[in-house]
C-alpha cells in the first residue's frame, strides 16, 4: 500500500533537536534516560494532569501537526501502565478512586484530551500490539486514511518505560519516545510502499525510532519489527 509521509517529527531523551537527531541518525543508539518533553502549548489544567506516555504523544503531536485538522491514530504499547498500576495498589489498600484519575489511566485518554484542546472532532483510533504496535498503527493509520481520504491522517506512536513488575514482560527496548507521522494518499513528501512482513530481529531502538532513521536515510527498502509483526517499507 502506497503512502506519501509528508512530515515527522520524534522526541527521545537527549535528541530533542535537529543537530542531536543528525548524530544519531549517523550512529543510532537505545535512548536513555527520563527527560520530559516540551508541553506549554497545553493549558496548564490539562498539563498538570497529564502522565509521562500522554506528554509525549501530544508532543509528538503538536510538532508533526500543529495546525492542522486531521484523523488521528495513537498507538502505544503501555500506554500509561504506570497510572493504572497505581489504581490497582489503591483498590488493595481500600484507598479511595476519583473519577479523574481513572479517566486519565486509559487507552485513549491522549487521543480524548488532543480532540478536546484541538476542538479536532475528526476520527480517531487507540491501538496496542504487543511487540507489534508500531506496524499495527502504521496499518491502522493507512486504513483509516483511505476510509477518510478527504483528510490526512496523523500517527503518533509513543511509550514510557512501565513500572516495575512489567519488566519481565517486556521484549522492546525500555525508554521514553514520540513519533509523529502525517499521512497522506498523495501531495509532496516521501512516498513509499508498505507491506507486512516477517523481520528477523528487532533493532536495540524502538520500532517507531528505527522507521525515522531509514525514512531520513538512502536505503531503499527496510523490515521493520519483532518476529512475524513487522512491515517492508520501500521507496
Amino acid at each position: 500500500m502506497n503512502v506519501v509521509v509528508t512530515r515527522s517529527a520524534a522526541w527521545a531523551p537527549g535528541l530533542e533537536d535537529a543537530e542531536a537527531w543528525d548524530r544519531w541518525k549517523r550512529a543510532p543508539s537505545a535512548p536513555a534516560g527520563d527527560a520530559a518533553p516540551d508541553v506549554s502549548f497545553l493549558p496548564p489544567l490539562v498539563r498538570r494532569r497529564c502522565s509521562a506516555v500522554v506528554r509525549l504523544m501530544l508532543h509528538a503531536a503538536h510538532a508533526c501537526a500543529p495546525d492542522d485538522d486531521v484523523a488521528t491514530v495513537f498507538a502505544s504499547r503501555h500506554g500509561d501502565s504506570a497510572g493504572a498500576v497505581e489504581i490497582m495498589e489503591d483498590l488493595a489498600r481500600d484507598a479511595t478512586i476519583t473519577a479523574g484519575t481513572f479517566s486519565h489511566s486509559v487507552h485513549n485518554t491522549a487521543a480524548g484530551l488532543y480532540s478536546i484542546v484541538r476542538h479536532n472532532a475528526l476520527a480517531s483510533t487507540s491501538t496496542a500490539a504487543v511487540d507489534a504496535t508500531f506496524g499495527s498503527g502504521l496499518i491502522e493509520a493507512l486504513g483509516l486514511l483511505h476510509r477518510v481520504s478527504a483528510t490526512d491522517v496523523l500517527l503518533v506512536v509513543a511509550d514510557a518505560p512501565p513500572p516495575a513488575i512489567f519488566t519481565a514482560f517486556t521484549t522492546e527496548p525500555s525508554a521514553p519516545y514520540a513519533v509523529g507521522l502525517l499521512l497522506a494518499l498523495d501531495g509532496p513528501g516521501e512516498r513509499i510502499d508498505i507491506a507486512a512482513s516477517a523481520a528477523v530481529r528487532g533493532t536495540p531502538w524502538p520500532d517507531a525510532l528505527e522507521f525515522v532513521r531509514w525514512l531520513d536515510s538512502t536505503e531503499p527498502a527496510a523490515t521493520i519489527g519483532r518476529g512475524r509483526n513487522g512491515v517492508r517499507c520501500s521507496r
